[in-house]
């Protein structure tokens, strides 16, 4: 297992910009953790060459904001990037365990 420091994207609203498009508004917070997995897979796509993604599960420390708001995590920075989070488990709290899927374009 291997520390974990980054930040992790919580939406809190979004803005109609045009007729029916709404644009996120996301708040980043800091928060420090442990890696539990670190794997890699090649998802099956419509083009020609498969995509790599990273299977990497993350636990943070959450505080009760966090814990409160954890549907609202939309991505989690890892080595540099942001990264969407597919699943996010509030279950063992005071740790919140994150997937990591496919790269973030928010």
């Amino acid at each position: 297992m291997s520390k974990w420091t980054g930040c992790v994207g919580f939406e809190i609203d979004s803005t109609e910009t045009s007729p029916g498009v709404h644009t996120p508004k996301i708040v980043e917070r800091s928060f420090k953790g442990d890696t539990i997995l670190n794997t890699r897979s090649l998802q099956p796509s419509e083009e020609i060459a498969m995509t790599p993604r990273p299977n990497v599960k993350v636990s943070i420390v959450a505080d009760a904001e966090a814990r409160d708001n954890f549907h609202a995590i939309r991505y989690a920075t890892y080595m540099g990037k942001r990264w969407i989070v597919v699943t996010a488990d509030a279950t063992a709290y005071p740790r919140l365990y994150m997937t990591l899927g496919g790269l973030y374009h928010g």
